[in-house]
């Protein structure tokens, strides 16, 4: 017998879920399941075995080595007593089912098979054969069990005390920047954070415990992205840019592949109970598919058709009992959330518009939209919600396709704010001194000055929509210029008449142009199924080079065109890297770009049209290159600031120097400044507050509040 009666005094139950210790959780509440009796049937399995053996059933040294145990690993039945009774030890068994479809389903029947099998022929002889001062043990048993039993099942505690919900904020350390959404996973058991971010133009992944005060990078998980947990906490997934997906034990150790799978857009991954990984495919293979987390060649899910007309899917989160999978389809910048049933194969929109949902134990449904996380509740049987919707946090919105958010288990929340994606236009002078221009902060990127520097363009994100808009180089208001709602990376014409822009409006993101005024409808400039964007024309205006993304992976090529015959397009760089940001010299017979094949972000300069080989100007990584008119220096930026490259005639005259620091931005992999014609001032899109993470703790206890489930 163990030395003292299992402690159950912290098992609480509450209307849709339970919360208790971690020893006693069942399967299906540790995988955040809905829970009925039969968690409390497993529980009391859990007593049972502990009275009879003095150990817990499922051991570890954290909540997170207990949760693992409880749905991978079985009790060691071998420490049950040799003088317990056979019917207890397969009640025990019984109670301890993984399957809640197989095990005991009422305590009622628990207590007459105990009283059975201690009045049974088998307790006489197992009584009759010790010594009699013993004889008492299986009546104290019996006692014993009932009284937890009682405790546990048959008068359950009322309601959960309301426990406070706290809120505090974690800055990134300097130099530390957010990568692309999604960049941000939580563990189950709400200890460990992991985020995606840059330093020194290098990408990874960071772990952050809450109980510590600093994050570790992740070593291995080099270019990774998009992180996410693995059901038992022991394995971190994520994406890679240059490897596909890969995974990595958050313990220590090599990170692993498995899938090269790389394509441009690919968002959001979940781990399910059955060891496979569901993903969003992005482009040009959209849709969800699905692998084992062993590895193994990548299956579709459910692929967009014509009547669905979605550019891709991307988010998903598999429901309780893999009975489905929630996700988002994105078309024209615009946003639903759907549900495909694993049961029928049918596929129906829950939400619209929203994105990057979250199924939540306490059966209601989270996501964004409109630039808050909404919350509703959902019945995960059904697949329907109902009910009041609400908006329980006003600041999360993102500047690409998501946003940066996830909940754990036992209700902590954490995410990004979107202050830490707003921004403002600041003019810096050589000696860094700023003035901000008067104008409300947004989400402005990449801001391009005009030839005449007297205008400048920039897309601007306004909740889920996406437009290119136009104003003074002083802080005149901006206007809209493009009539989409998926348009970005604008570029002027040499000429300043035009603007040339990406846009998703046909869905595939190719290039158009529109007058500078905004007159007129956008003209198409191309016509492919991939992702194009402008970055430079060459000075007579004729030549333009633009990124394109690979069909077979997550990379950018730079290509080259006519502006004329803008489908007659041909390479200029390729290599299997993210190539980007190509820009023409003044006087057009050199391209500077920035490349990560060395790991990281560095900036190469190469002769046009070419085919002498790149040389490489940055010394500790770069990116964000862009010329002084003069042609006398190639700016860029590094974690050290504003740097300069002395150039004369594509050559190098000097090493790189300082101009400035510190410089921000939110993201390396587009240019968010601009030089002015006399190249002595900088119009830079800069941060309005440093990057952090927000974490409310019991935020569920928010949910039962003001959205209440029946």
């Amino acid at each position: 017998l163990a030395e003292h009666p299992p402690d159950i005094s912290d098992v609480q139950t509450d209307t849709g879920v339970i919360l208790g210790t971690a020893a006693y959780m069942s399967p299906e509440q540790a995988n955040g399941r809905a829970v009925d009796k039969r968690a409390d049937i497993w529980a009391f399995g859990c007593i049972l075995f502990e009275c009879l053996t003095g150990k817990r059933a499922f051991q570890g040294q954290t909540t997170s080595e207990i949760v693992a145990a409880i749905l991978k690993e079985e009790p060691d039945w071998d420490l049950l007593p040799a003088t317990a009774v056979q019917p207890v030890k397969e009640l025990v068994q019984r109670c301890l089912e993984k399957d809640p479809r197989k095990r005991l389903r009422d305590i009622g029947d628990a207590r007459i098979e105990i009283d059975e099998a201690l009045s049974g022929p088998e307790a006489e002889r197992v009584v009759s054969t010790r010594k009699p001062t013993r004889a008492w043990i299986p009546v104290g048993l019996t006692g014993l069990i009932l009284g937890a039993a009682a405790t546990l099942i048959l008068w359950p505690p009322g309601p959960a005390a309301s426990r406070p919900v706290d809120r505090f904020s974690i800055p990134l350390p300097a130099g530390l920047t957010f990568s692309d959404p999604p960049s941000l996973a939580i563990s189950r058991d709400g200890r460990t954070l992991v985020f995606a971010a840059r330093s020194a133009g290098e990408q990874r992944l960071y772990v952050r415990r809450l109980d510590e005060m600093e994050p570790r990078p992740l070593k291995g998980t080099e270019n990774g992205r998009d992180p996410f947990f693995s059901p038992d906490g022991e394995w971190l997934g994520y994406s890679s840019v240059d490897r596909g997906l890969c995974k990595i034990p958050l313990a220590g150790g090599p990170s692993l592949p498995i899938s090269a799978l790389i394509t441009w857009g690919q968002r959001g991954a979940d781990w399910d109970e059955n060891n496979r990984i569901v993903f969003g495919g992005g482009l040009p293979m959209p849709g969800l598919w699905s692998v084992l987390s062993e590895g193994g060649t990548p299956q579709p899910v459910v692929r967009p058709n014509q009547e669905d007309a979605k550019d891709w899917y991307t988010f998903p989160d598999v429901l309780p009992d893999n009975r489905g999978v929630l996700f988002t389809g994105f078309r024209n910048g615009k946003s639903s959330i759907s549900v495909l049933s694993f049961g029928t194969g049918k596929v129906r929109t829950v939400v619209s518009p929203g994105r990057n949902a979250r199924y939540l134990p306490t059966r209601h449904l989270a996501y964004e939209s409109e630039g808050q996380l909404r919350v509703v509740s959902f019945d995960p049987q059904q697949m329907v919600t109902a009910g009041v919707t609400r908006a329980l946090i006003e600041d999360v919105e993102g500047p690409w396709f998501s946003i940066d958010y996830d909940v754990s288990l036992n209700g902590t929340l954490a995410y990004v704010p979107a202050t830490a994606c707003m921004s403002k236009l600041v003019w810096k002078d050589r000696s860094g001194e700023a003035q901000a221009l008067e104008l409300r902060p947004r989400h402005y990127m990449s801001p391009t000055l005009s030839p005449d520097g007297l205008r400048v363009v920039a897309w601007i994100r306004e909740g889920s929509l996406r437009g290119v808009y136009s104003g003074g180089v002083e802080g005149e208001p901006f206007t809209r210029l493009t009539p989409g709602d998926d348009d970005l990376s604008p570029l002027f014409t040499r000429d300043g008449k035009y603007v040339l822009f990406t846009s998703g409006r046909a869905g595939k993101y190719n290039m158009y142009k529109i007058s500078a005024d905004g007159s007129g409808e956008p003209e198409r400039l191309t016509d492919s199924p991939l992702m194009q964007k402008p970055t430079s024309l060459s000075p007579d205006g004729d030549t333009l080079l633009f990124n394109q993304g690979v069909a077979a992976g997550g990379s950018f090529e730079i290509w080259q065109c006519q502006l004329n015959r803008p489908n007659e397009t041909r390479p200029f760089v390729r290599g299997g890297h993210l190539d980007i940001e190509a820009t023409f010299s003044p006087d057009g017979r050199w391209v500077a770009y920035q490349s990560d094949q060395s790991g990281r972000f560095e900036i190469y300069v190469r002769p046009y049209p070419g085919p002498e080989p790149k040389k490489q100007l940055s010394t500790n990584g770069g990116w964000a290159a862009v010329w002084n008119p003069n042609g006398r220096e190639l700016f860029y930026k590094a974690t050290t600031g504003l740097m300069a490259v002395p150039m004369a005639a594509g050559h190098v005259t000097g090493p790189p120097y300082v101009v400035f620091a510190p410089v921000g931005g939110a993201t390396a992999q587009a240019r968010d400044y601009s030089v002015s014609p006399d190249g002595q001032r900088f119009l830079f899109a800069e941060s309005v507050t440093p990057p952090q993470i927000n974490v409310v703790t019991n935020w569920f206890e928010e949910l039962k509040r003001l959205v209440p489930t029946k």
